[in-house]
């Protein structure tokens, strides 16, 4: 194991891509801030979760705060800006995972629990102590590069996974204080969505659901989230479709009707004007990128030797 010293305030260690023939796992570490420190906002294709094994961090996420507590899981939302922002990390401990769901269980179980994920309503999970044995003990067989430790990492991140659609399911909260909480109504408006990522919905139908009228959730919804119930819904089927593309052997025309667009020409259009590229570009790119040398083999995983400088460069 390589220990590089980031700065003054931050040593730690970071692999990046270890293993050729886990695509899922994406990067991995542990970070010690010796001082106060922060993290430049960024943002990764997959998953970033961050275990506080003690101290207290700060983070920034979705356009709210939060304060991480020792055993508690702060999680970033694939694609979502996340960092300290103006807020800076008072000394603490962390473990890293970088996660891309899509490569252990496929698109649609990927978004199902982005969006679990995203209902919680603030995204820092307490009690979450049972991860740390789980992340420290992916990161050792990275380390130690045994025979079958790619297997043993496999196991591990879907005992991760396991975990986490426990505390979607039983709705954990992260703690008291209500800042960032979604109402009711958008949180039972984004739990059909989540449900309906296989065809377009009617705003009249995400507003019955939400138990508001159409104006109503409109209203609470987009200054809730951002943005008005039908794009987000659209970008959830986008965001599922493009998972779902990683998928071998799954026709680009065949992911565009799962997902309800009328027409693979019709799905293009809007892939590209939300992701900036077509879906054929990103198949290519997004699988390409993820499987190292390309020749079948293992290559010794990167240890990036400045957490602060390096980290917007994993391409998640």
């Amino acid at each position: 194991m390589r220990i590089a010293r980031a700065s003054t305030d931050q040593t730690g260690y970071l692999y990046a891509r270890p293993f050729a023939g886990l695509p899922a796992l994406t990067h991995c570490g542990e970070i010690h801030s010796i001082g106060e420190s922060s993290v430049a906002l960024h943002a990764h294709e997959g998953f970033e979760f961050a275990y506080l094994v003690s101290g207290t961090a700060w983070w920034q996420a979705g356009g709210s705060d939060f304060q991480q507590n020792p055993g508690e899981l702060f999680f970033a939302l694939p694609r979502q800006p996340h960092g300290t922002a103006h807020r800076a990390h008072p000394a603490c401990h962390k473990l890293l995972l970088g996660l891309r769901v899509v490569d252990l269980h496929g698109g649609p179980v990927a978004a199902r629990l982005l969006h679990s994920l995203f209902l919680q309503g603030r995204q820092v999970l307490r009690g979450a102590q049972q991860t740390e044995s789980l992340i420290r003990g992916l990161i050792l067989q990275v380390v130690a590069r045994r025979a079958g430790g790619e297997d043993v990492c496999a196991g591990y991140l879907r005992a991760f996974l396991g975990l986490l659609t426990q505390a979607a399911a039983t709705g954990v909260r992260p703690s008291s204080n209500a800042d960032g909480r979604l109402c009711d109504a958008v949180r039972n408006a984004l739990s059909f969505m989540s449900r309906e990522l296989h065809r377009h919905v009617k705003l009249e139908e995400m507003a019955e659901a939400s138990g508001l009228g159409v104006s109503q959730l409109c209203f609470h919804f987009r200054r809730e989230v951002g943005m008005t119930p039908a794009a987000y819904h659209l970008q959830m089927r986008l965001g599922a479709a493009r998972e779902a593309l990683l998928v071998p052997h799954t026709s680009i025309t065949h992911v565009a009707m799962e997902f309800g667009f009328s027409s693979s020409q019709h799905f293009a259009m809007d892939f590209r004007r939300t992701f900036g590229t077509t879906p054929l570009a990103w198949r290519r790119n997004g699988t390409d990128g993820s499987k190292g040398d390309g020749d079948g083999t293992s290559r010794e995983p990167s240890v990036r030797g400045s957490y602060r400088d390096t980290r917007p460069d994993l391409p998640l």
